[in-house]
């Protein structure tokens, strides 16, 4: 995908995203370091918007994910989030997202999924800090389908 493609992409997607009501709308920014069962040599900056939960949907919420990794591959994704377990300081919640990526290289495809867990703790009512464990993967829609993990640092805030 050219990068013209990628960044209208980008945009649109954001819209869309973007039409619902504020009520606990939130964006993040977190470092990341992946290939963690392999060399843990690869770092990125990750960028997610996630949306108010969808009404009569689980408490589904929608997410965008954009990655920007130090050797410069981009991953662009949509998908959805939830909060498992909210307490008063505390929440645990899971995310999938499914993509593109502009230059795979060895994750063998453009299309690729990440999944991944986190644990957050509310500093105050609008920041809070996240850390999370993902993968991701092509889900075998590639030759090879190595696969990567990743550990997420990140702020949140909300609106």
């Amino acid at each position: 995908m050219s990068k013209p493609k990628f960044y209208a992409v980008l945009v649109l997607m954001a819209l869309i995203v973007g039409q619902a009501s504020a009520n606990e709308r939130q964006w993040g920014v977190g470092v990341a370091n992946w290939a963690l069962f392999d060399q843990a040599d690869r770092h990125a900056l990750h960028l997610t918007y996630t949306d108010k939960p969808i009404e009569h949907m689980l408490e589904l919420r929608p997410t965008l994910l954009f990655v920007w990794a130090d050797e410069g591959q981009r991953y662009l994704g949509v998908g959805v989030s939830r909060v498992f377990i909210r307490g008063q300081r505390w929440r645990i919640g899971a995310a999938f997202h499914a993509g593109f990526i502009d230059n795979p290289g060895r994750l063998g495809h453009k299309v690729e999924y990440y999944t991944l867990g986190y644990l957050e703790y509310q500093a105050n009512p609008d920041w809070a800090i996240r850390a999370e464990l993902g993968h991701i993967s092509n889900a075998g829609f590639g030759d090879v389908n190595p696969g990567s993990e990743s550990a997420v640092v990140s702020l949140q805030y909300r609106y």
